[in-house]
């Protein structure tokens, strides 16, 4: 092959106390900055390829029904951008336990975002955790959305709005451990 060899792994690696890759009658020295030139350019397309948000996912959308549970679809928000009930997930746990639940947020643009629901809300970069500690046996509905504000005012910003629902189960009694023949 002629010009210079791109496979990082045996040009640039080093064995030992010499540089592995170097063709005969190239100093060590250029081989350095061979292996200089070939990773900043590996940096730089690397930042190319992720620069944006490249990792948003489509926004699914995920029959109410499919969780079982009784949830009614009719409490599931209605996302304002596609106009479709946006089933977040769900929680199961029992009277009196704490509850938490995960989700995240992207914007394809890079946008600031904003969180907002219902629920006890806790907002790390992208990443927000609702919380709560269910009182009753039953389904509660939890609203969550994000807006994004961007950078040009003259453009319009969006809101997506889904669900989580919380199932509280009766709390579990604990089992009795006797000793002797039951009577």
């Amino acid at each position: 092959m002629s010009g210079y060899d791109l496979n990082f792994d045996r040009t640039c690696n080093r064995g030992g106390n010499s540089w592995r890759g170097a063709a005969p009658g190239i100093k060590r020295e250029s081989n350095m900055k061979r292996c200089t030139l070939i990773l900043l350019a590996g940096l730089l397309l690397a930042g190319l390829t992720f620069a944006g948000d490249s990792s948003c996912p489509e926004q699914t959308f995920t029959d109410p029904n499919s969780y079982g549970y009784g949830i009614d679809p009719n409490e599931i928000a209605v996302d304002p951008v596609s106009g479709q009930r946006l089933m977040l997930g769900v929680v199961t746990t029992e009277i009196g336990v704490p509850w938490e639940y995960e989700g995240y947020g992207c914007d394809p643009d890079g946008d600031t975002m904003t969180f907002a629901s219902e629920a006890e809300i806790a907002v790390d970069g992208a990443v927000y955790t609702l919380s709560g500690i269910v009182g009753q046996v039953g389904l509660s509905y939890y609203d969550v959305s994000v807006t994004d504000t961007p950078a040009d005012p003259n453009m319009t910003a969006y809101t997506r709005t889904g669900t989580v629902v919380v199932v509280g189960l009766p709390a579990n009694q604990p089992p009795v451990l006797c000793g002797g023949r039951p009577e």
